[in-house]
């Protein structure tokens, strides 16, 4: 109590309230970063869904005894699987640049972009084989549209028909590779859907005896969809990634839980470089290209002569940890200059001056 004027007058201690205040505004930018996460999680799913979608619905023939409906259904659980991971990898850059605008309390930031990205990644792979059981894939899957008076190329067979039906050409010119005669004309071309081949009934010799991969024949309009060399390498390493979670580990496993957590890890201690300079230009592209250095370290590391090379130094059952031992040391390294590097007030006072 004190007394002014002979009145006694209770004190008011304001740095209570002052700080239930800050708390509030703290929880709120936690709460405002997680929610910058999930939206930009969101969006680049949606969009590299609805690309990957859109491109193999007008290249893709569905076959006549499966309903469009499905056959979309199919087609996006199919899309949501390639695209998953790199989403969740561009929302966490997202996020760490989101950041640079809480005024304070950014170790607990860093920590919840590292436990959300990990929990996405962990949690998304187990949603994602659930969804997969629920559509499965028509017995008749899509395949690649095959249309007359188009000419079709491989290394082994070129051809060109006159008239198609669903499964099926007719009137087929074709030139074959080191066959004499080279050229010669069939009655009937016939696709495949199960093995995705097509098969062309040569009239010199009795059955099928001509047949070659979708995947190896190339025509004018399937290459128009074909992305440049220096996209293409990327998407290959996005692809790569995608088979070493899905292809070699189930989710929930040990060796499973290991690569995600590393792999969070190591995108959420990029902050390091979304801070590097005083040029957040500069800073956004040396972390997109942190990322793709990400992404090729899958391709990397499954080359047969690195394995080769990191069978001979450790033994074959830690193989398997290689891929997450260098994400987290890679992590580490950039963990350890995060703590050298000066105060982020000091930074953003240079970075506001500049």
């Amino acid at each position: 109590m004190e007394t002014e004027g002979g009145e006694a007058r209770p004190v008011r201690f304001g740095c209570n309230e002052e700080g239930a205040v800050l708390r509030f505004a703290e929880v709120k930018e936690i709460v405002r970063l997680v929610v910058r996460f999930i939206l930009s999680l969101a969006t680049v799913l949606l969009l590299l869904v609805a690309g990957i979608v859109a491109i193999r619905w007008v290249t893709y023939h569905t076959p006549e005894n499966v309903p469009a409906g499905r056959t979309l259904a199919y087609l996006l659980v199919q899309a949501i699987r390639p695209a998953f991971l790199p989403a969740v990898l561009i929302a966490t850059l997202v996020s760490l640049f989101g950041l640079l605008r809480l005024p304070r309390l950014r170790h607990v930031g860093l920590l919840v972009v590292f436990v959300v990205t990990g929990s996405s990644i962990t949690f998304g792979a187990a949603g994602l084989l659930r969804l997969e059981g629920m559509v499965p894939a028509p017995e008749a899957p899509p395949s690649r549209r095959l249309e007359s008076g188009v000419l079709y190329r491989s290394d082994q067979l070129d051809l060109y028909a006159f008239d198609s039906t669903a499964l099926s050409f007719s009137s087929v010119v074709y030139h074959v590779s080191g066959r004499d005669p080279a050229f010669g004309v069939a009655e009937e071309g016939v696709l495949y859907p199960h093995t995705e081949e097509l098969g062309v009934r040569a009239p010199d010799a009795p059955g099928v005896d001509l047949r070659v991969s979708l995947s190896e024949l190339e025509n004018a309009y399937w290459q128009s969809f074909v992305p440049p060399p220096e996209v293409g390498g990327t998407l290959e390493d996005v692809a790569m990634a995608g088979m070493v979670f899905d292809g070699r580990y189930s989710p929930m496993s040990r060796d499973f839980l290991i690569l995600a957590w590393m792999l969070a890890l190591l995108t959420t201690s990029l902050w390091t470089i979304a801070r590097a300079t005083r040029w957040p230009l500069l800073n956004i592209i040396l972390t997109l290209g942190m990322l793709r250095a990400i992404f090729a370290a899958f391709s990397f590391v499954e080359r047969e002569i690195v394995r080769e090379f990191a069978a001979a130094a450790v033994p074959a059952a830690y193989l398997e940890y290689l891929l997450p031992g260098l994400f987290a040391g890679v992590a580490l390294i950039l963990l350890l200059i995060l703590i050298l590097m000066p105060s982020f007030e000091q930074w953003n006072r240079e970075v506001g001056s500049a």
